[in-house]
């Protein structure tokens, strides 16, 4: 039986730079931002 919550087809979301699109990137306040909407990694 196949579920979509099956942790091999979950969608990771990367925060590269922190959340550059919004804040100047690479800087500590692009990466808490990137935190704060729910990133998984950075």
């Amino acid at each position: 039986m196949w579920y979509h919550n099956d942790y091999k087809f979950m969608v990771k979301v990367l925060g590269h730079r922190g959340c550059a699109s919004i804040e100047p990137e690479n800087t500590i306040r692009a990466f808490k931002r990137a935190m704060d909407l729910g990133v998984d990694f950075i």
